[in-house]
């Protein structure tokens, strides 16, 4: 990826959106890693793990990441901050923050730090039951079966 001024600026909105979506009042409680292969982490965040997640943070070209695989949110904070901390044309990434409020799983540091290129979200409901009739935004995660 070369440095590119408006793909700074398409992350930093997409950010924005996302702090404006999941304010301070959001019931949007708690997260967790879902997957990590060294280039590509998914977080996963709900209100309820154990019947769904209803938002997905894509942290793509991971070049650094340090913290809890699984948090409670610090609602005083902002969801997610991210800043530039490279301009070198070959070698740009971002950083970005989460912060825990230290009840659920998290250690002392109560901070998540990543360091990546790219960022994306998906706010989906993904459900882990089986349901016949989906709300729209609604899907059924693909490890569900179907009753039978």
């Amino acid at each position: 990826m070369t440095f590119d001024r408006n793909h700074i600026k398409s992350i930093r909105k997409t950010v924005d959106a996302l702090n404006e979506r999941f304010d301070f009042n959001s019931t949007l409680d708690f997260f967790k890693v879902a997957s990590y292969d060294g280039q590509r982490l998914v977080i996963w965040g709900s209100s309820d793990f154990t019947t769904h997640h209803s938002l997905e943070l894509v942290f793509e070209k991971v070049l650094f990441f340090k913290g809890d695989f699984e948090w409670s949110r610090n609602d005083e904070k902002e969801l997610i901050t991210a800043e530039d901390i490279t301009t070198d044309p070959v070698n740009f990434k971002m950083k970005f923050m989460l912060e825990s409020d230290g009840y659920y799983f998290s250690n002392s540091n109560h901070k998540i730090e990543i360091h990546a290129q790219d960022f994306l979200y998906d706010t989906s409901v993904v459900l882990y039951f089986y349901k016949d009739v989906l709300a729209p935004g609604e899907k059924v995660a693909p490890w569900v079966k179907r009753n039978s």
